[in-house]
């Protein structure tokens, strides 16, 4: 392989991974911020704890942009599986900070008088980690396979 084919393949990979950052970009920030704008506005206004809807979507954003660009840089090679992983992990992590654990505070004011109502769905939190730790597995799955199809291509 030469330089020239090697300069080729590694800009045809670049090109495809910001291709697809744009995209993902779009699909997790561009959309949800349009559509979401005035809801988002009258959410953050009565939200007690945790982090802005405007930050969490900012957040999300971001990993979801870091993982697709970085997974398609890394393409065929096992530091692909290795950010599957990543993101599994990440995505938990953010999970449980986004919902502040679970626990959800609103401070709703009614003819003048506050009420804070507190809403525990820690359970349904539980449930997305182990949705998580099964993509985890996946990935790890998926790791093992790409390793044992190379052994066996190699002599």
């Amino acid at each position: 392989m030469t330089w020239r084919d090697m300069a080729i393949a590694t800009l045809e990979r670049v090109g495809m991974a910001a291709v697809k950052g744009f995209i993902a970009f779009v699909a997790l920030y561009v959309i949800p911020m349009a559509l979401l704008a005035p809801a988002l506005r009258g959410l953050r206004e009565v939200m007690v704890s945790g982090p802005s809807p405007e930050a969490i979507i900012t957040y999300f954003t971001a990993i979801g942009v870091f993982f697709t660009v970085a997974a398609e840089l890394a393409k065929n090679t096992i530091l692909e599986h290795a950010l599957s992983i990543g993101r599994g992990l990440a995505m938990m992590v953010f999970t449980i900070y986004a919902t502040n654990a679970g626990v959800f505070s609103l401070l709703i004011t009614s003819f003048g008088t506050p009420i804070e109502i507190t809403i525990d769905v820690s359970r349904l939190i539980v449930v997305f980690i182990g949705i998580g730790l099964l993509d985890m597995a996946r990935g790890v799955l998926k790791a093992l396979n790409w390793a044992c199809e190379r052994a066996d291509r190699e002599p």
